[in-house]
């Protein structure tokens, strides 16, 4: 259902980026520094290896290190993060508009450019959908700040 509401916000024709844009992949960036996704180089916060069950409190309180360590003015203003977690931990993050519905950041590897995107039918809009989907309806996603209701309307 989010799909085709998010697609057909791709079809009315906003080809204009969020005024948040270079801030969410700014915060994009030191989250993943921190939790070390991404192929980031180390040192990071959040602490992998083999026997050691990540739970969504370590994951919390690294995402919370990160942000608060960075100058991210529109962060619960103009978009919110959500880190999808996984049976292991965090698997990505994605930084979503509250104000441009569709729009998002998505995480990409150090030194790449994460220009944001928009929903659409293309393979970086369908990447956007599953992302925003994934979020929406993964119960273990940690929202920074605690916003699903206002990006998740359907959930």
């Amino acid at each position: 259902m989010l799909a085709v509401a998010v697609a057909g916000t791709a079809q009315a024709g906003e080809s204009k980026a969020p005024p948040a844009a270079k801030e969410m992949s700014l915060a994009l960036e030191a989250v993943n520094k921190s939790l070390g996704l991404e192929s980031m180089p180390k040192p990071h916060c959040l602490k992998w290896g083999y026997g050691h069950q990540i739970t969504a409190a370590e994951v919390r309180a690294c995402v919370d290190q990160a942000i608060k360590g960075a100058t991210l003015p529109e962060l619960g203003k103009g978009y919110v993060l959500a880190v999808l977690m996984g049976g292991v931990g965090p698997q990505t993050v994605i930084a979503l508009a509250l104000g441009a519905p569709g729009w998002a950041v998505l995480s990409c590897d150090p030194g790449k450019p994460c220009p944001a995107r928009h929903a659409g039918t293309d393979k970086m809009g369908k990447r956007v959908v599953d992302r925003t989907e994934r979020a929406c309806d993964g119960p273990e996603t940690i929202w920074v700040p605690e916003k699903k209701s206002e990006v998740c309307p359907t959930h």
